[in-house]
């Protein structure tokens, strides 16, 4: 093989390595040579293909949880307010409730502070009196 994969084989190596394939798995996958798997992790161009489609995977995953919170929360709380099932269980599900709850406000707190920050800063003094003329320090003066 050349020195750079096709696109083909580039993405059936990538497809190998985020399922968790050793470098033999995935230049089986890929029907090729595990050198030119070695050789394929060092060059750039595989690199940002990979961290991409790792990207992509993770916003997916992201996705798919967020997706799952709703149903979670909702049986969380089944489990705490039934009496039915065991302490051990319920003050469990109490203990996770109350975490997400406080990591919930945190994260509520860090992004006003986060907007907070990257409001725009008004001129600092200086620029305005470099930016100002003459006559306009003579009318401050006087």
């Amino acid at each position: 093989m050349g020195a750079r994969a096709n696109p083909e084989t580039q993405r059936l190596m990538i497809e190998a390595i985020l399922a968790g394939a050793s470098e033999a798995q995935v230049a089986a996958h890929a029907k090729v040579d595990v050198k030119t798997v070695y050789r394929a992790r060092r060059r750039d161009g595989f690199i940002e293909a990979l961290r991409e489609a790792k990207r992509e995977l993770q916003g997916r995953t992201r996705t798919r949880l967020q997706g799952l919170a709703g149903p979670a929360a909702a049986y969380l709380g089944k489990v705490f307010a039934d009496e039915e099932e065991p302490t051990a269980l319920r003050i469990a599900a109490a203990r996770t409730i109350l975490e997400y709850a406080q990591g919930s406000i945190e994260l509520d707190d860090l992004d006003e502070r986060v907007a907070e920050l990257e409001k725009p800063l008004p001129p600092k003094p200086l620029e305005i009196a470099a930016k100002a003329t003459p006559v306009d320090a003579m009318k401050r003066a006087g």
